[in-house]
């Protein structure tokens, strides 16, 4: 019964927060919680995909390797693009950040086998689609990747159901449904629910909304709606359809943050003695740290030290500098963001038990 009724508290104050105040919501969660999601999310796919990054070769060397290659190639253009040493458009920029995520992406055609030739003229052909749509329309795919990447959870959702789920007791299955559901229903519908209604215009009669920075110096609103829409989106006979856009993509962007944070680490602790790797979350699994060495409960890096001062520091650089901060978080965030793509299409291959991956082991 507590869980249901932590589910709808969660839903409803998280909904109330997105369109009363998304300016406030927005650069508090993701100067508290942004960078501990990253990390977070980082150990659950470490944890629970090791051994697939491990096990695969391409040309001869480990897949992973060829996945960080193309990652420390991307964190490079990002980096010289922070400290401005050569001078290009945004567009362009865009243009070399997702190409490097295709050359990645396109790493997958060597791990599935030959006799699924159908499969790989497929995945050729979805690559030259994506190749074309990022040399025409660079800011819209990569917007597109970006409010994307908050749906991830329920990519992880459905294939720990498919891995994990029989490894659970009745009453953690029952809990995990009720979970898997109320997420499902909250990523679909209630975004759905702020861009068509614009529940902001619902609560601004009686002064309980505003478009107001708050702690943080964040500027106006105007600033930050370029994080997730577009300047073709505003609509002067609809003035507050991009406000209502950006009060939906930052639900998303919270409720993600809560999955990946909180319910991904204490599912994966059910399933300890199944895990994929052998390797528990020292971050946030309390469970696990007996068996890792170097995190032991008494030391200065318990969890609950770590979850406090993390959120703290990130915090602290915000309120220095918001977009300053941002642009590092960046970094970060595109390790994680794009690291799961590939990851995501091998899985996809591989669902309801067709062997389209070469010696796949998960």
């Amino acid at each position: 019964m507590w869980h249901w009724l932590l589910i709808i508290i969660y839903l409803i104050s998280t909904f109330y927060l997105s369109v009363a105040v998304p300016l406030v919501t927005y650069a508090l969660s993701l100067a508290l919680f942004g960078l501990l999601h990253v990390f977070s999310e980082l150990a659950y796919i470490h944890q629970r995909f090791a051994s697939l990054y491990q096990s695969q070769k391409v040309w001869g060397f480990k897949w992973v390797y060829w996945i960080y290659l193309y990652l420390a190639m991307i964190i490079s253009i990002r980096s010289i693009q922070i400290g401005k040493w050569i001078s290009l458009s945004k567009s362009t920029w865009f243009q070399l950040e997702l190409s490097l995520v295709v050359l990645m992406l396109a790493m997958v055609f060597f791990l599935i086998k030959k006799e699924n030739r159908a499969y790989q003229m497929l995945l050729v052909v979805g690559l030259m689609l994506i190749s074309f749509l990022i040399h025409a329309y660079p800011i819209e795919m990569l917007l597109f990747f970006s409010i994307f990447h908050n749906f991830t959870p329920i990519f992880f959702l459905c294939e720990y159901r498919q891995k994990s789920f029989d490894h659970l007791n009745i009453q953690q299955q029952k809990i995990f449904l009720l979970y898997q559901k109320s997420i499902l229903f909250a990523f679909i519908f209630i975004p759905i629910l702020i861009i068509q209604w614009q529940p902001f215009l619902w609560f601004y009669p009686y002064q309980l909304s505003s478009l107001k920075p708050w702690l943080l110096e964040t500027k106006s609103i105007e600033h930050h709606l370029s994080i997730f829409t577009l300047k073709s989106w505003d609509s002067a006979e609809n003035p507050y359809l991009v406000i209502s856009i950006f009060s939906a993509v930052v639900f998303c962007q919270i409720l993600h943050y809560a999955v990946v944070i909180h319910l991904l680490p204490t599912l994966q602790s059910w399933v300890k003695d199944h895990a994929l790797s052998s390797l528990d979350n020292p971050l946030l699994n309390p469970q696990g740290l007996q068996d890792f060495q170097g995190f032991q409960p008494k030391s200065i890096f318990s969890v609950q030290k770590i979850l406090l001062i993390l959120p703290l520091i990130s915090f602290f650089f915000f309120q220095i500098d918001f977009f300053k901060a941002r642009q590092y978080y960046g970094l970060f965030a595109s390790f994680h963001a794009w690291i799961e793509l590939p990851l995501f299409l091998s899985l996809l291959l591989s669902l309801q038990g067709f062997s389209k991956i070469k010696s796949l082991s998960i």
